[in-house]
């Protein structure tokens, strides 16, 4: 067994010991909320009797309510430059990051995650890197799903609630012989039944599965980095064995060494490397968490589900509902009274008398019981107290979850507009902690993307980039253009640096339509607010045709009051300006584009030329 192996696996025993409470909890959330809801015991008792275990499962409810929130207000990403960088680079970036989102449909990602989150405690996504198309050497970045919320174990020393100070990372799947042997058939199949084999798995080996787990890991490393004299600061950590020639460079002002990381990915089974570690492209582990709320115990720290404290209440709800149902389903088979000689006659009768639609039940008449006759006992009465038992219990589930009618839809006390909104917030603020959580999630996705994307759109090409309307446009990066007004450098995504933030409220569109009412009830109450803010009234109306009416009608009002003061040369030259980087832009579109088309056409012919060769030799060879 390697020594990469072992560090593997013993830090692998470390991190389950850390996270294993966690995880059980997870797990017992997880089957509670799926309607796993009566204890064993219990149910098989109740079963070997034949009485029913009823599940009304309330929970769902309040946690599609999490969900709902967060797809009603969505975290957004957005980006702002901080060195050596632009704000026109950095609304790429952000457009860059919405498309990556778009692409990978990560806004089903996310709120799946919350779900989990809710459900479970814990939730998680992952970053990678692909290629574009089959057809094409550019890669692009994706969101992708982790199926499993307990699937991800993260080092038992992080602190951090991102985990951004984790040195690693694992990503477990649990799969069968036939599923190992399918998905790695260039691996040497091993006998899961030799005792040898099982001992060196140790926990690894499960039954009749195995862990496979994605390892990932940072590595220290030191950087160089020079300062030049124009200020601009570089890495030259690949030029370090020529740091003398470096130091002597009359541009250079300085250069020191900075700590750093390099992130490593690998894949093992417990007993050998499937994959051998492979250097990743960023230098940040790309697995993100969501977690709910923590929670500290003595020297140790947990997660909570939304449903954790709720599931007593949910138990109780189950049996009170149970027994009121019993007593209601028992209510037409209380059994007959009478004495033996009244059923003797027609016993087989008497017997099917609860469980069969009879006519009429006939009875021998008893001397020894003049002017009697068989009849029902009462049947047990519904107790109010286990009526009251079970409503306290339902409403113990709002009072841990601090969701109430109001905040699920259901009618309430309250009377008033303002009364039924306040008690929604109320809701609002008790779950907000795993919306704010997710929000920490999809900031530390973001940082992940800010690391990788310098380092997987470094060459010139076109981008797709999506506006915060959901827009589309193409546009270049890394590339320089020449025009008659000089060059024209294109968004250079490899220099500079950048932060984000993150901003959670309404969708655009959801934006458009509030500031569209809001500015119709102002006018009404400033008509003569109409006349200088017409056209922004007609941009945020929803319906075609709205940004022409917005633009005819913003001609219409004078440039003193938009604040558009430049002379008509001016604007006309602005505008010329602008259509001439424009046009810069496009023809170096359409020059890059013929390039790929010369090089496919050439390659081609090149092809064809030496099959041709190849049946010439052939003919000369036979004729010889």
């Amino acid at each position: 067994m390697s020594e990469h192996l072992q560090q593997a696996k013993e830090r692998y025993r470390l991190a389950e010991e850390g996270a294993r409470e966690s995880l059980e909890l997870a797990a017992d959330d997880l089957r509670f909320a799926s309607g796993d809801q009566w204890p064993a015991e219990v149910k098989r008792q109740r079963e070997a009797e034949g009485r029913p275990c009823l599940t009304i499962n309330l929970l769902p409810k309040y946690i599609r309510q999490i969900t709902g929130d967060a797809r009603q207000n969505k975290p957004a990403i957005k980006v702002r430059p901080t060195k050596d960088a632009t704000e026109d680079t950095a609304k790429v970036f952000e457009g860059l990051i919405r498309n990556i989102e778009d692409q990978s449909r990560a806004s089903n990602i996310y709120v799946t995650a919350l779900s989990q989150t809710a459900t479970c405690s814990m939730g998680h996504w992952q970053v990678c890197t692909d290629y574009a198309d089959d057809s094409s050497f550019e890669q692009d970045i994706f969101i992708k799903r982790i199926d499993s919320p307990m699937s991800v174990i993260w080092d038992a020393n992080a602190k951090e609630l991102d985990r951004s100070d984790a040195m690693y990372c694992f990503v477990v799947e649990r799969i069968t012989k036939e599923a190992f042997e399918a998905k790695y058939p260039d691996k040497a199949p091993q006998n899961w039944d030799d005792p040898v084999y099982r001992e060196s798995a140790g926990g690894w080996f499960e039954q009749d599965k195995i862990r496979v787990a994605a390892y990932w890991e940072k590595r220290p490393i030191k950087k160089y980095i020079a300062q030049i004299d124009d200020g601009q600061v570089i890495d030259v950590t690949d030029f370090k064995d020529n740091i003398n020639e470096l130091q002597g460079n009359e541009r250079i002002v300085n250069i020191k060494t900075v700590d750093s990381f390099e992130v490593y990915r690998s894949l093992l089974d417990g007993v050998s490397e499937l994959e051998k570690p492979k250097k990743w492209a960023g230098s940040i582990i790309p697995i993100v968490s969501v977690f709910g709320p923590e929670e500290f115990l003595e020297n140790r720290s947990r997660f909570v589900s939304l449903i954790r404290y709720a599931k007593d209440s949910q138990r109780m709800y189950n049996y009170w509902t149970t027994q009121i149902t019993e007593k209601i389903a028992l209510a037409p088979k209380v059994p007959y009274v009478g004495t033996s000689k009244m059923f003797s006659s027609h016993k087989k009768l008497w017997e099917k008398a609860n469980t069969a639609n009879l006519a009429f039940l006939p009875y021998t008449p008893d001397p020894d019981a003049p002017g009697m006759r068989p009849q029902r006992e009462q049947p047990a009465p519904l107790n109010v107290a286990e009526i009251e038992q079970r409503n306290q219990a339902a409403d113990d589930i709002k009072n841990t979850t601090g969701l109430y009618d109001a905040a699920v839809g259901n009618r309430s006390n309250e009377t008033s507009g303002r009364a039924i909104l306040a008690r929604a917030r109320e809701g609002d603020t008790a779950t907000f902690e795993w919306i704010d959580n997710l929000a920490v999630a999809i900031e530390h996705t973001g940082y992940i993307l800010l690391d990788l994307i310098p380092k997987i759109y470094d060459t010139p090409r076109i981008v797709r980039i999506l506006g915060e309307d959901s827009s589309v446009k193409e546009v270049p990066i890394n590339q320089v253009f020449q025009s008659e007004s000089g060059e024209i450098l294109a968004h250079d995504m490899t220099t500079g640096k950048y932060d984000l933030t993150i901003t959670v409220g309404p969708s655009f569109a959801t934006q458009k339509m509030e500031a569209a009412a809001s500015m119709i009830d102002f006018v009404r109450a400033v008509p003569g607010a109409a006349e200088v803010s017409s056209d922004l009234l007609a941009r945020n109306m929803d319906w075609p045709g709205a940004d022409e009416i917005a633009d005819r009608l913003k001609r219409t009002i004078p440039p003193e009051i938009i604040g558009d003061n430049e002379s008509p040369e001016a604007q006309e030259a602005q505008q010329a300006a602008m259509a001439e980087q424009q046009e810069a832009l496009d023809l170096q579109k359409r020059d890059a584009e013929a390039e790929i088309e010369s090089k496919e056409a050439k390659t081609y012919k090149d092809v064809q030329d030496g099959q041709a060769q190849e049946i010439e030799n052939e003919i000369t060879l036979n004729m010889l």
